[in-house]
């Protein structure tokens, strides 16, 4: 409903001249359903048991609403419903840094292999995507459209 609706509004050109607003993001309802098609992807090639990451520096609505698996470093949700948190800090940090800039190859196979994950779901807003040379380069994704691309730790 709400994600829905607010496409209307932050794609319409309309509103925003009307409003002198700063067009947020025209293509915000294209978006919403492609990591909508994304996180059904997962939902329906996963078992129950999976353990998916996305960026845990961004908010991801998507996630808490179509994914119905479970999270390493969803945010601040990792610290909030385990008390555990400095643990939770290392892991964010270590997470964060593939869906950076700076994230390596290397990052990516130290990360799949030290932690129970499945898969990463990586969406067009977060800097790795536009990288050169970034570990998305080298990998497959399992599942990608225009603005989401899942990959998988082990085959």
């Amino acid at each position: 409903g709400l994600l829905r609706f607010s496409a209307l509004i932050l794609d319409g050109r309309e509103i925003q001249r009307s409003t002198s607003a700063p067009l947020l993001d025209a293509n915000r309802a294209e978006s919403n359903q492609a990591l909508f098609n994304a996180w059904t992807w997962v939902r329906q090639h996963t078992p129950p048991t999976a353990v998916v990451e996305a960026n845990p520096d961004r908010l991801i609505y998507q996630y808490g609403l179509y994914s119905d698996r479970r999270g390493l470093a969803m945010g601040t949700e990792c610290g909030g419903f385990t008390g555990r948190w400095a643990e939770c800090s290392a892991l964010e940090k270590s997470v964060a840094r593939l869906y950076g800039s700076g994230g390596r190859n290397s990052d990516f196979n130290r990360f799949c292999t030290n932690y129970p994950l499945d898969l990463l779901l990586v969406e067009s807003a977060d800097p790795v995507w536009t990288t050169p040379h970034s570990w998305m380069e080298t990998r497959t994704p399992v599942y990608a459209n225009g603005f989401a691309k899942v990959f998988a730790c082990r085959p």
